[in-house]
C-alpha cells in the first residue's frame, strides 16, 4: 500500500505542476491553455534529443528546453493569443485547442510516436518505511513543492499582484500604469518552464512520447478544476491527490481505466463546490 502510495504522489506531482502551470495562464489571461502540456513535452523531446543524439549534458539540455519553450509561449503569446484582444472564454477556447492539435502535430512528425527513455542524472531508489521509491519521484515532489511555494510568494509580488490586475481587469490595470503585455508574457514564461519540468519528470518515471501531452492535460484540467483554476496551491493538493487515487484504483481494480477516477473526481467536486475546492481561498493565496 505505501508503495502505491509513492508511486501516485511521483505522478501526481507531474498532474500538479502542469495544472499549476493551467492555473497561471488562467489568472494572468483568462485562458484555458489546453496546449500547455504539449508545450512543454515539445521541449521534453529537445531535451531528450540533446542527451541521446547529440550528447550534450543533462543540465545544459534543459536549459536550451527552457529557452526552447520559453521561446514558444512568447510567439504563441504575440502572433495567436494577444491579436485576439479580449475575445470570449469560448473563442480563446477555440483557439487553444487547435493550438494543442498543430504542436502535438509537429511533435510526432518530428520524433515520431515510439517510446523513447529520459536521462535521468540521480538513478535508483531510496528506501523510506520498507519500500522502495524512486528518486525520479521523490525529486518530482520536491519540485512540485518549490514550484508552489515559489509562485505563492510570486502572487504576493509585485508583478504578481500586476498579473492577476491584467487578468481582472486589463484596461484598469494599464490606467494604473501596468504593462499588460510585457506582464503577460512573463506568466506565460513561467508556465511553459513549469509545463517542461513536469513533461520531463513525468517521463523520467514513465516513457517519453508524443501521447504524453493528452493523458496530462486530461489530469491537469482535472486537478485544476477541482482547486479551483485560481489557487496554485490548490492545484497542487489536487494533483498529488488525483495521482495518488489513480495509482490505487490502477493496483486494486483496473490500470486501464484509471482515467476514470478523474472524471469521477471532477463530477463529485462540482457537484459538492461548483467553483472547486480552494476558490474560497483565492484572495490570500495563489
Amino acid at each position: 500500500m505505501l508503495q502505491v502510495l509513492f508511486d501516485g504522489l511521483g505522478t501526481g506531482a507531474a498532474f500538479s505542476l502542469v495544472a499549476i502551470a493551467l492555473v497561471v495562464v488562467w489568472r494572468g489571461s483568462g485562458m484555458l491553455n489546453f496546449a500547455q502540456a504539449e508545450q512543454g513535452l515539445f521541449g521534453a523531446f529537445v531535451v531528450w534529443e540533446l542527451i541521446a543524439n547529440a550528447g550534450v549534458n543533462y543540465y545544459a539540455a534543459l536549459l536550451i528546453g527552457i529557452v526552447v519553450v520559453v521561446a514558444m509561449a512568447i510567439a504563441i503569446q504575440f502572433l495567436v493569443v494577444r491579436p485576439l484582444g479580449n475575445q470570449a472564454h469560448l473563442a480563446l477556447l477555440i483557439v487553444a485547442i487547435g493550438l494543442y492539435e498543430g504542436i502535438n502535430g509537429l511533435t510526432a512528425r518530428i520524433w515520431g510516436e515510439n517510446p523513447q527513455s529520459v536521462a535521468v542524472p540521480y538513478p535508483g531508489t531510496v528506501h523510506i518505511a520498507g519500500v522502495s521509491v524512486s528518486v525520479s519521484a521523490i525529486i518530482a515532489l520536491a519540485v512540485a513543492i518549490l514550484v508552489t511555494i515559489g509562485l505563492n510568494v510570486f502572487f504576493r509580488s509585485r508583478p504578481g499582484i500586476q498579473l492577476r490586475a491584467v487578468a481582472d481587469d486589463r484596461y484598469t490595470a494599464q490606467l494604473l500604469g501596468v504593462r499588460s503585455g510585457r506582464i503577460v508574457l512573463v506568466g506565460w514564461a513561467i508556465a511553459a518552464v513549469i509545463s517542461l519540468f513536469a513533461m520531463v519528470l513525468f517521463a523520467q518515471q514513465r516513457v517519453l512520447q508524443a501521447t504524453n501531452g493528452v493523458a496530462l492535460i486530461i489530469e491537469a484540467t482535472v486537478a485544476a478544476t477541482v482547486g479551483g483554476f485560481s489557487s496554485v496551491s490548490g492545484a497542487f493538493y489536487a494533483g498529488l491527490g488525483l495521482g495518488v487515487a489513480e495509482g490505487f484504483y490502477a493496483r486494486y481494480v483496473s490500470g486501464s481505466t484509471s482515467i476514470v477516477v478523474a472524471f469521477l473526481v471532477v463530477v463529485v467536486v462540482l457537484m459538492i463546490r461548483r467553483e472547486g475546492l480552494f476558490a474560497g481561498t483565492s484572495l490570500r493565496e495563489a
